[in-house]
């Protein structure tokens, strides 16, 4: 979550995928530890990061209906 909130920093926009956080904010992207995946990622329509959680299903990173782990990124204020 710290990377996406530090590209949009600089850049002034989210990236469009993780991948695009490698190698300037990160060495690589971490795995899910749950489904040994990436995390998944959407921009629309909010931004969120999210992992499968400990039931390996994933809800589409909405923790109210799912087992997820979500970060939502929040926009910065006056964006």
């Amino acid at each position: 979550g710290a990377a996406v909130e530090r590209y949009r920093a600089y850049k002034g926009t989210y990236p469009e995928t993780l991948d695009a956080l490698v190698p300037a904010y990160l060495r690589e992207i971490p795995k899910d530890p749950f489904s040994g995946a990436p995390p998944r990622y959407v921009t629309a329509p909010s931004h969120r990061i999210w992992s499968v959680g400990p039931d390996g299903k994933d809800g589409d990173g909405v923790p109210e209906e799912s087992d997820d782990l979500v970060y939502a990124v929040e926009p910065i204020a006056g964006s």
